[in-house]
């Protein structure tokens, strides 16, 4: 059994929250985002497909610092508080993604994963298997929306 505040317990708390709630709060949130402005679901899927990884790759670097210190440092009866004041913060930062469009940083954050778009596959000499997964996520979420987008036809 782990022990409360020891480096093993911090770091599985921190992992699982990363790696499960993290894409999945991103992929809700943007989903929602997109019903709640009336937009169609091929447009949400290609929004989807242009902010969750650069979203995803921002967060990774804030988050986890934020679990950390939650988990550590601050005593139980206030995790729920301080979790909740990074939780409207975190909801400011994805608005404000979501409102960039296709703004240069986010092509530029898209450049730096060691990926190659052709025919859909992943570079096989790449390590990186969590990269991979999320790039096959955001090939699935937009496949079908980039034959409409670029023929221009809605369904």
């Amino acid at each position: 059994m782990l022990q409360p505040n020891s480096f093993r317990f911090v770091a599985t708390k921190v992992a699982v929250d990363g790696i499960l709630f993290g894409p999945l709060d991103l992929l809700v949130f943007f989903t929602y985002m997109g019903f709640s402005t009336g937009k169609s679901v091929p447009q949400i899927k290609e929004d989807v497909k242009r902010d969750f990884l650069p979203a995803l790759i921002l967060e990774g670097g804030i988050w986890p610092i934020a679990q950390v210190a939650n988990f550590r440092f601050i005593p139980v009866r206030y995790q729920l508080l301080y979790v909740n004041f990074f939780c409207l913060l975190d909801s400011c930062f994805l608005s404000w993604v979501e409102q960039q469009q296709d703004a240069p940083w986010k092509q530029w954050l898209k450049s730096l994963l060691p990926l190659k778009e052709q025919k859909g596959q992943v570079d096989k000499y790449s390590p990186n298997l969590v990269s991979s997964f999320f790039y096959g996520l955001s090939n699935y979420c937009g496949s079908t929306c980039k034959k409409q987008v670029k023929c221009g036809k809605q369904p």
